[in-house]
């Protein structure tokens, strides 16, 4: 009809929040069905927050930011502060080790999972559009592994993918308007939260900055609002750096527990994967030589038997990546396609035998320096689609690999 006009309705379904009460009904649901904020009563309630929740008991108590592990051991830098104090403050109000702390947490958890459900919708939507922003987002939401996070571990890692989502959706709006002097402000307010929460996100920063430039037609005014947000993230740190030297007596940055997780991954006992037994939240001797050492001789003497153990092996380390023969690549696929019988089969093949033997050495040393990278092995290992197979084989197939390399020695001698 003429003079008519349609108002187009947009589904509630399609809305952003929708989604986001969606995800959090659904974690929050889970939590409460599922008891899985009733935190294993085991090793006095290790798995609530393992090091960050010994730490943010301490807190409780009185006691200062101290103590990651079972016994008392004095100030401590092992966790970056924020997520701990918001544990402690839980544990103030609700108890320490409680349920109601233990539910109260997960339910914060589980906002900030929720949460992530928008700044994936707002970064979908401003790449490739509203489609796929609304699937990205519903994907989030119900993904079981988005969800497993926050309503079962209590760790910060709900809250560090809401805080990277939104650092990224940030650098996309600097990119794409003229940024404003308290928008750099902002961007630096929260580089510097991320960096207090999961110190390790801090190594996104330059890359996200470096893109910005290359975008940028204007690259001196650019640069200037980011020499403002490094301004205000060193503000925002330099209380905890001034707590960590004065508690001991030297320049910490945020956190200090770097040698110890190289450590377990690449010491004697190690096969190119963590090793759970070399903790001191595992080991009860690594746990008396932590107190015995305090936190940063513990750290000291482990950045040193790293040192060690690495300069020992080289043949072992990233250096021997690039003798991978095209053959034993071939190798390694057909390892990877055929499976365990066809590994089985291996010893009983001679001379080429000895080659499958070595691929498999080669390999074993690809994954050892994937972990002396980083502590993501599968995430390290996926950027080399013909290995992210094998490092699940390997898993897999350790002690046959292993008897029969052995095998392959005992024939060439």
């Amino acid at each position: 009809m003429p003079g008519a006009q349609t108002t187009k309705q947009i589904s509630p379904f399609r809305a952003p929040w929708t989604i986001f009460w969606a995800g959090f009904l659904l974690r929050v649901l889970y939590i409460t069905l599922a008891h899985t904020y009733r935190i294993r009563l085991a090793e006095d309630h290790l798995q609530f927050g393992w090091e960050m929740g010994r730490i943010a008991r301490s807190l409780a108590l009185g006691q200062g930011f101290s103590s990651p592990t079972d016994l008392p051991t004095g100030p401590s830098a092992w966790a970056p502060p924020i997520y701990p104090y918001i544990l402690a403050n839980i544990f103030t109000v609700f108890g320490i080790y409680s349920a109601a702390s233990g539910w109260i947490i997960l339910a914060f958890n589980s906002i900030f999972g929720a949460l992530t459900c928008i700044t994936i919708y707002q970064i979908g939507e401003r790449i490739y559009g509203t489609s796929l922003a609304r699937a990205a987002s519903w994907t989030w939401a119900v993904f079981p592994y988005t969800i497993y996070w926050p309503v079962r571990v209590v760790w910060e890692a709900s809250l560090s993918a809401y805080l990277l989502s939104l650092a990224l959706l940030l650098t996309l709006r600097i990119a794409d308007n003229p940024p404003k002097t308290r928008t750099w402000i902002w961007f630096g307010l929260l580089w510097g939260i991320i960096a207090l929460t999961n110190t390790a996100l801090i190594s996104m920063l330059p890359f996200f900055l470096l893109w910005l430039l290359y975008r940028s037609q204007q690259r001196m005014q650019h640069f200037a609002g980011m020499c403002l947000s490094a301004l205000v993230i060193f503000a925002i740190i330099s209380p905890w750096l001034i707590r960590n030297h004065s508690a001991f007596g030297k320049f910490i940055f945020i956190r200090d527990n770097l040698p110890l997780e190289m450590y377990v991954a690449n010491n004697e006992n190690s096969n190119g994967l963590w090793t759970r037994s070399e903790h001191p939240g595992n080991d009860p001797e690594a746990m008396r030589e932590f107190q015995q050492l305090g936190e940063l001789g513990f750290m000291k003497e482990k950045q040193r038997q790293v040192r060690q153990f690495v300069l020992g092996l080289p043949g072992q380390m990233a250096f021997e990546l690039p003798s991978l023969t095209p053959h034993d690549r071939k190798t390694i696929e057909r390892i990877c396609r055929d499976g365990l019988d066809d590994v089985a089969d291996l010893e009983f093949i001679g001379v080429e035998g000895q080659r499958q033997c070595r691929a498999v050495v080669h390999l074993e040393s690809v994954l050892s320096s994937c972990v002396l990278l980083g502590d993501r092995l599968s995430g390290m290992v996926s950027v080399i689609p013909r290995l992210e197979r094998s490092a699940r084989l390997v898993v897999e197939v350790q002690p046959e690999l292993q008897r029969f390399q052995s095998d392959c020695f005992i024939r060439r001698n």
